[in-house]
């Protein structure tokens, strides 16, 4: 929070590794677009004797526009894949050679 004074964060975030660790990055939100856009300003000043990386997460709304884009070039259907899959193998027998196994 110090780092982006005279900033107002509404919330700091720190990532952990695996292990529990501090990674080394962290999400910081702001109340405005335009202290959001001043903190970007901050970029590779230094925190003690580190210098700190600020950029832009697009977060969610990033995933979600991918995920409506996928939904949209998608063919249309109800199923599942494995479903769709058990549906067209439906009384078949799979040969050795589809499976992929020998």
């Amino acid at each position: 929070r110090r780092f982006f004074e005279p900033l107002d964060c509404k919330e700091v975030r720190m990532v952990q590794t695996s292990k529990g660790r501090p990674s080394g990055r962290a999400f910081v939100d702001f109340f405005s677009s335009d202290d959001q856009m001043e903190a970007l300003k901050k970029h590779n000043d230094y925190m003690g004797d580190r210098y700190v990386e600020v950029t832009l997460d697009e977060g969610i709304e990033k995933w979600q526009r991918m995920d409506e884009q996928r939904k949209a070039s998608a063919p249309e259907t109800s199923q599942q894949p494995w479903e769709a899959k058990a549906s067209l193998l439906a009384g078949e027998e799979e040969t050795i050679a589809e499976i992929g196994r020998a």
